[in-house]
């Protein structure tokens, strides 16, 4: 069995029990830890051939917690698990719920619990998966970098507790495998799944029952698609992102108005640079490889927005979608990528990025005039006076 550490998909039916994957990079793909945050989410669809299930399975960072990682209390993120999906073969329904925890240092996987129940021709068939390893498992070797290789040794210990709505009688069986991995970073591309495209680390990863391509990206912090095969090159599984609310790149900016200080969080998957702000507008830069999906989020204070606010990239007004709360708006928009100037007009709606640069240009055409107008009326004046008599 695999293990990964952002996203672990276990999917149970009868006897089998599959373990999916975490984060991804470009150039050279950092850490994910820093970034990271309770309230993140991945939404993913699961295809395994063999057992014809079509499941999808949302996993969500809903705490943290400390757990005891061989006789050592180890900050842990606590992570849920919530799926539904159906079995063509049989015409069958299956739910999957679990929670799972990662170390909070690197986000290796220190154990997990899964429940899968099965609705089939009247039948109800309850498993529960309890998995653990000798040591917490870290496979994705921070920064990658194509080229990259490494392995992993460890063994897991799968302990599983079966029954049905016709025998609820439980049956227990625990097994330990020793697993062995060989991982190495193959290449890095531009991966389109349903949830848009985004720079990805082909981590192809070979044991003992096959190899599987996980293509893990920084913008999402996770993996956007995992393929596995078994020994002989049939696909086992296909896992692919639909939808993920985490951002990779936070930055914020301080907005002082009416002597009262406010802070407004930038949030994308693509650096930000270039801040700056007025008693108007605040700007900033995205960048991102061309052909990616750009998304961003603005966490604008209440107090700041005293009008209805306006997002431009560079001089195109976005869609938002406004999610209000106590103390905030948050701004969330979508574009493509390459790079680009955001602009957040809060103090005027009738203002844009384009108008706003000619407004100052004539405002300063203005000033200048009336500066200059005394001046010249006043050698006009001269001019016009007529000279004294001579006597």
């Amino acid at each position: 069995m695999k293990t990964r550490p952002l996203i672990v998909l276990v999917i149970v039916f009868a006897s089998l029990v599959l373990v999916s994957t975490p984060p991804v990079a470009r150039a050279t793909a950092q850490p994910p830890f820093s970034t990271i945050s309770v309230g993140d989410w991945w939404e993913y669809s699961i295809q395994t051939p063999a057992t014809t299930l079509s499941l999808d399975l949302t996993m969500t960072l809903v705490g943290s917690a400390t757990i005891m990682v061989q006789g050592v209390a180890t900050d842990c993120y606590k992570a849920s698990f919530m799926g539904e999906g159906t079995f063509s073969a049989t015409e069958g329904n299956v739910v999957e719920t679990g929670t799972a925890y990662f170390r909070k240092s690197d986000m290796a996987n220190v154990n997990s619990t899964m429940t899968v129940t099965t609705y089939a021709g009247g039948l109800v068939l309850t498993q529960i998966t309890y998995t653990n390893t000798s040591i917490p498992v870290t496979p994705y070797q921070f920064p990658l970098y194509v080229g990259q290789s490494w392995s992993s040794s460890y063994d897991s210990t799968v302990k599983t507790t079966n029954f049905t709505s016709i025998n609820p009688t439980q049956v227990n069986a625990t097994n330990t495998t020793h697993v062995s991995d060989n991982y190495n970073v193959a290449s890095e591309s531009v991966v389109a799944v349903t949830a848009g495209s985004y720079d990805a680390y082909d981590v192809h990863s070979t044991s003992s029952s096959g190899y599987t391509d996980d293509y893990y990206s920084p913008q999402v912090e996770n993996s956007v698609q995992t393929v596995s095969h078994f020994s002989n090159g049939t696909v086992s599984t296909s896992v692919s992102l639909q939808d993920f609310s985490a951002w990779a790149y936070q930055s914020s900016i301080t907005v002082t108005e009416n002597s009262n200080t406010y802070n407004v969080g930038l949030f994308a998957d693509a650096t930000i640079s270039n801040k700056s702000e007025n008693n108007t507008a605040i700007t900033f830069q995205v960048n991102g490889t061309s052909g990616t999906s750009g998304r961003a989020s603005i966490t604008v204070p209440k107090g700041l927005n005293r009008t209805l606010v306006q997002v431009y990239v560079d001089n195109n007004l976005e869609t938002l979608t406004v999610t209000p709360n106590s103390t905030s708006f948050q701004l969330y928009f979508t574009f493509g990528l390459t790079t680009h100037t955001v602009t957040l007009l809060y103090a005027s709606n009738t203002l844009t990025p384009a108008t706003l640069s000619t407004y100052l240009f004539f405002v300063g055409l203005v000033v200048a005039a009336l500066v200059v107008m005394p001046v010249v009326f006043i050698l006009l004046r001269r001019r016009s006076t007529p000279p004294p008599a001579v006597s």
